[in-house]
């Protein structure tokens, strides 16, 4: 790994923290944000929460950069996004990051395709044509907007979760530059 991706991920290791099984949590059980789910996808097989309870920090580190880095691409972003979009793929899936992001550069008229979850040359050429032209703040600040809306849509429909909004949203702020 490169020393600005290690830095990336010493940061969402800090933010995630340790092992939590929270009843309101719809992830259930989850280690440096690992879930269940994604630690059987990753090996597999079923796994149990004593799995997830076990999860080392080096397991964490590889699955960040397997699962939610490398695999849906946002290694080929420009690298001045690389912080907010790879806590965002762990936080909330790759897919709502990436749609996210497709979301602001089509707002802001840069011209890439289907708003659909996925990192291929329009995403990528548009990404990087964002930052050309606005910088690097201002795409990220626009990321950090409509990450603390999607937080409070999570609120709207489930209640439940908005014990979890001011740390939410305090994670995300974090990310401005």
């Amino acid at each position: 790994m490169s020393g600005k991706l290690d830095a990336i991920i010493a940061k969402i290791l800090g933010l995630e923290g340790g092992f939590v099984h929270d009843p309101d949590d719809p992830g259930g059980a989850t280690k440096y944000g690992i879930t269940q789910r994604t630690l059987a996808k990753f090996w597999g097989r079923e796994v149990s929460v004593e799995d997830v309870e076990s999860i080392p920090e080096d397991l964490a580190k590889t699955i960040y950069v397997s699962i939610y880095f490398r695999k849906p691409r946002i290694d080929e972003l420009p690298e001045s996004i690389w912080p907010v979009m790879l806590d965002m793929s762990i936080h909330h899936g790759a897919g709502r990051a990436v749609k996210i992001l497709q979301t602001i550069l089509t707002a802001r008229g840069i011209c890439l395709g289907p708003i659909d979850g996925i990192i291929g040359p329009g995403t990528i050429g548009a990404a990087k044509k964002a930052i050309n032209v606005l910088g690097a703040k201002e795409i990220v600040g626009d990321i950090i907007d409509k990450r603390v809306q999607y937080f409070q849509r999570i609120c709207e429909t489930n209640p439940s979760l908005c014990k979890f909004l001011k740390g939410w949203t305090r994670r995300a702020e974090s990310y401005r530059i």
